[in-house]
């Protein structure tokens, strides 16, 4: 534990909801693309213009592969929330965050698992709206395999939405953290200054 930057802590319960919740969610995907798989014909859309007519077909086990690239993102990301403390502690340098890392030293190791945690945590809701934006998108294919192209026009603007809301809730999230880590480091440094600004 001594060359260790954060001994290992549980996560949260809204860390460990959002993954339990991206794991249902891929599930769900998983179920609802193989329900639906037998009453599909043989040949379906596989790609469409741009007012939402099919453009071109194929076989529909392709809706078996998509699925399978749709749980990648979750499950990857859920990877690296699972193994978290191996990656802080052992392979930091794969986790691109050097300013918090170099201050997360100056806080004991009970505060740094704390805030490493809740860094983790919103990797956690990373893979739920990933999750839950996959399963979206196969709905949308999914119906328009079923003849009802239209949902297949709103594809493209709902994927850059969706990503620039949850990058820019990514974004608040790390800015609130990175401003309670400097809080908690100012209370370590001088554990008397608070009561004596009171």
């Amino acid at each position: 534990m001594s060359g260790e930057l954060a001994p290992k802590g549980p996560m949260g319960a809204a860390g460990r909801a959002a993954a339990v919740l991206a794991v249902v969610v891929v599930a769900v995907m998983w179920a609802h693309v193989l329900l639906a798989y037998g009453r599909l014909p043989e040949k379906i859309p596989t790609r469409f213009d741009e007012e939402g007519r099919p453009a071109a077909y194929g076989s529909k086990r392709s809706l078996l592969a998509m699925v399978a690239v749709f749980t990648i993102a979750p499950a990857l990301v859920l990877a690296i929330v699972w193994f978290r403390f191996t990656l802080v502690n052992k392979y930091s340098y794969l986790v691109s965050l050097p300013a918090f890392f170099i201050r997360l030293r100056g806080l004991p190791p009970g505060e740094r698992s704390r805030f490493v945690n809740r860094y983790f945590e919103a990797m956690s809701a990373i893979a739920l709206l990933l999750a839950v934006l996959m399963y979206l998108l196969e709905l949308s294919i999914l119906k328009a395999a079923a003849g009802r192209a239209m949902a297949v026009k709103f594809i493209p603007v709902a994927v850059v939405s969706w990503v620039a809301v949850v990058m820019a809730g990514l974004i608040l999230y790390l800015r609130r953290l990175s401003r309670e880590l400097e809080e908690a480091l100012k209370e370590h440094e001088a554990p008397g200054a608070a009561g004596l600004q009171a």
